[in-house]
């Protein structure tokens, strides 16, 4: 139990605990949005973004990688938008297209990374399944800022996203840019994603966003509760999945933290709160029963 009195621990707590509450208030405006795919799609289309900057940059510095990822992952998010609007393909089909069509050309571009012969080509691979122990300091101040905005983004705006998410007609004809709100939802949904790549990875993220979420939606029974739960069991389990795979030793911090968020929403389905739930939602949807 040494660990508990690095300050490098502590750093890695609050970067979790953050990361995870960010990444849950987040997920909520996904799930809510009908879009628990876009988890994937924009974490995918982003690792392109993270190897094109590399390629570019020629640096592994966390925060030029990012801001590469936000800049292809914010492409890719609109990409969808676009082909649901100007086609008849429904949100699934967009999603998996620009999914397994950016996620290729990632890959593509990362096989092409060895023959460049750099000395800083090696890490990438931290940001495909995650490493929450490389978190620097520098980091941990993004991703504490990063909640900041997003907390007081929900909490100035919050009527507005209200109305969007649950009456967009309605919220329309009162004057509310219903396309911009949506916009910038979709933006804060891609800059958590890409918050947390670094941690949990291009292939788990999506879990990390909507695992909270989903407990959430079952634990609630308005908006305002269903942010606040997101928020307080996605930091709870992120800094849970980081304590175990500490005292468990050199088990990968992504991963586990995803495993304890599975198992909360598990949890969240299986408890008499949760049952109950699932039973009102069930009785909505067959009132004739």
């Amino acid at each position: 139990m040494d660990w508990l009195v690095h300050i490098s621990f502590w750093w890695l707590a609050v970067g979790t605990l953050f990361l995870g509450a960010a990444c849950g208030i987040a997920g909520v405006l996904a799930l809510l949005q009908k879009q628990s795919l876009m988890g994937d799609a924009v974490s995918h289309a982003a690792f392109p973004g993270i190897v094109l900057a590399f390629i570019i940059l020629q640096t592994k510095t966390t925060l030029p990688l990012l801001a590469g990822a936000a800049v292809i992952g914010l492409f890719g998010n609109y990409l969808v938008n676009h082909i649901m609007r100007n086609s008849k393909l429904k949100t699934d089909a967009a999603l998996g297209i620009v999914l397994s069509a950016f996620f290729g050309f990632g890959m593509l571009l990362y096989s092409y990374v060895p023959q460049l012969k750099l000395d800083t080509q090696a890490g990438l691979e931290r940001f495909l399944f995650g490493q929450a122990a490389t978190l620097l300091e520098a980091e941990v101040y993004w991703i504490v800022a990063w909640f900041a905005m997003v907390l007081v983004l929900v909490s100035v705006f919050f009527k507005e996203i209200k109305l969007t998410l649950f009456d967009d007609i309605f919220a329309s004809s009162i004057g509310i840019p219903v396309r911009r709100m949506k916009a910038a939802m979709g933006i804060v949904v891609v800059i958590s994603i890409v918050t947390g790549l670094q941690a949990a990875g291009v292939i788990l993220i999506s879990t990390l966003l909507l695992a909270p979420a989903a407990i959430a939606k079952q634990w609630s029974e308005s908006l305002q509760r269903m942010f606040v739960v997101a928020g307080l069991t996605g930091g709870f389990g992120s800094v849970l999945g980081l304590v175990i795979s500490i005292w468990l030793v050199d088990l990968p911090t992504g991963p586990v933290i995803v495993v304890v968020l599975s198992i909360l929403v598990m949890i969240a389905l299986l408890t008499p709160i949760g049952r109950r739930k699932t039973l009102k939602n069930n009785l909505n949807a067959h009132p004739a029963n």
